[in-house]
C-alpha cells in the first residue's frame, strides 16, 4: 500500500530534480534587472497564495513587488500596472480565465509578462515575454487533482528567480537587514555602529587622572571599565578586574600602571553577528570601536544581545 505522505514528498522532489528551464529563469532575472519598475505578481487559487509569498520574498531581497488579486485587478487595481512594471503570472494550466484582463491590459500597455506555467503553448504563455514552462507533472495527492507538486515547483522557480535577481544586483547581508529590522536575523545583520555606546555614554577619563577619579568614572558608567584618553588618543583601558587584582596597593598606583595598554578593538562596519563571534573567541564582553586611531564607541555584548 502506498504512503500518501511519502508520495507527495517524492512527487515534489522528482519534479524539482527534473526541472531544466534554467535559461528561461536567467532570462527572467535579466528582465527584472533591466526594468526599474515594480514587479506585480498574480495567480488564482493556490497559485495566488504562492504569488503572494513570492511578492514578499522579492521585497525582502530589494525588488519592489506587489501581489495583485486577479479579481480586484478587473475592478480598478489595473491602475497598479504602471509603465515600466513587470508582471509575473502563475497558472499551472496557462488558461486561467480570471487572469485574462491582466493579460489584455499588459498587451495594450506594453508591460512585459513572465509566465510560470506547465504549458508553453498556453494562452498566458503566448502573451509572455519570458515563459518558464515546467511541463506536465502529476500532482501528489491520490486523485492527482489538488495543487501540490505544481505549487511547490512554482514556489521554487519564483524563489530561484528572486535569489538570482538579488545576486545580480549584488544584494548584501546589510541590505537584507534593512528590510528585516525586527527579526533575529535582521538584528544579527546590524552593524556594530548601530548598537555601540557613544558620546556621553562612554566611560572616558584622562589617562593621568588620579585613581579615585578613574574608579568613580568606572562606577558611574556601570560598564565595568574606564577608557584612558590622551586627548583623542586611547592610551588604554582599566577594568574592574584590574582593580580587584591590585586591590592591596591600588591607591599607590597610577591608572596607567595597571591598565591594558593594547585593548581589543573592532571596526564599526562589522556585523553584530560577527562581533558576537569575535568577543566569544577573545573571551571578552566589550570591544572599543575604532575608526583608524579614532575612538568611535564601545560595543558591549549585552547591547548586541539586546538588539
Amino acid at each position: 500500500m502506498s504512503n500518501p505522505i511519502k508520495d507527495v514528498i517524492e512527487s515534489a522532489a522528482k519534479s524539482l530534480s527534473q526541472f531544466s528551464a534554467f535559461d528561461e529563469c536567467e532570462a527572467a532575472v535579466k528582465l527584472l534587472c533591466e526594468q526599474s519598475g515594480p514587479l506585480l505578481i498574480s495567480g488564482v487559487g493556490k497559485s495566488g497564495h504562492i504569488a503572494r509569498k513570492l511578492a514578499s520574498t522579492f521585497r525582502s531581497l530589494g525588488k519592489e513587488s506587489h501581489f495583485i488579486h486577479a479579481s480586484e485587478a478587473s475592478h480598478g487595481d489595473l491602475g497598479c500596472f504602471v509603465k515600466g512594471a513587470i508582471v509575473m503570472l502563475l497558472s499551472n494550466s496557462g488558461e486561467t480565465s480570471e487572469l485574462s484582463d491582466i493579460v489584455n491590459f499588459c498587451r495594450s500597455r506594453g508591460n512585459p509578462i513572465i509566465a510560470i506555467t506547465s504549458q508553453k503553448d498556453s494562452t498566458i504563455a503566448k502573451a509572455a515575454s519570458v515563459v518558464i514552462a515546467y511541463g506536465n507533472i502529476g500532482e501528489g495527492d491520490p486523485n492527482g487533482l489538488a495543487p501540490t507538486t505544481s505549487t511547490t515547483l512554482s514556489l521554487a522557480i519564483g524563489d530561484a528567480i528572486a535569489v538570482g535577481y538579488a545576486s545580480a544586483m549584488s544584494f548584501k547581508p546589510e541590505d537584507f537587514a534593512h528590510f528585516h529590522p525586527r527579526g533575529r536575523l535582521g538584528a544579527r545583520l546590524q552593524q556594530v555602529r548601530d548598537v555601540m555606546r557613544t558620546s556621553d555614554q562612554l566611560p572616558t577619563v584622562p589617562y593621568n587622572s588620579d585613581m579615585t577619579t578613574v574608579v568613580l568614572t568606572l562606577s558611574q558608567k556601570s560598564l565595568g571599565l574606564a577608557i584612558l584618553m590622551d586627548g583623542d588618543t586611547v592610551k588604554g583601558i582599566l577594568t574592574d578586574g584590574d582593580l580587584r587584582r591590585h586591590i592591596d596597593d591600588l591607591w599607590n598606583k597610577s591608572p596607567m600602571d595597571i591598565a591594558t595598554q593594547t585593548p581589543k578593538t573592532i571596526d564599526g562596519e562589522v556585523l553584530v553577528g560577527d562581533a558576537i563571534g569575535q568577543m566569544s573567541q577573545l573571551g571578552v564582553t566589550q570591544l572599543l570601536v575604532m575608526d583608524g586611531a579614532q575612538l568611535c564607541g564601545l560595543l558591549h555584548m549585552h547591547d548586541c544581545m539586546k538588539s
